[in-house]
């Protein structure tokens, strides 16, 4: 049963270690304590990764999915010259 650190966990999961603390917290990780060292099952990582992230679509499409391509492009258009600089009358 190989174990990590909360620091190696954040690396892993691609978190930060106070985001790490707060899944200990609400006790969506189970951890080891030795000593003053936070111990994680590298096995339980693996329910991690599952996890959908992010608010849900209106269009109710997964989060993790790319989005539907547009029907209508619009055609290239030349960029706009850009006006002539005021001058300044006194």
């Amino acid at each position: 049963m190989k174990t990590l650190l909360v620091k190696e966990v954040a690396e892993y999961l691609g978190l930060t270690v106070p985001r790490v603390h707060v899944l200990i917290k609400s006790r969506k990780l189970k951890v080891e304590r030795r000593g003053r060292d936070i111990f994680v099952n590298a096995a339980d990582l693996k329910l991690l990764e599952v996890r959908r992230v992010g608010r849900p679509r209106k269009d109710g499409t997964p989060t993790g999915s790319k989005p539907k391509p547009a029907t209508k492009s619009k055609p290239a258009t030349a960029p706009k010259a850009k006006p002539a600089p005021r001058t300044r009358v006194r």
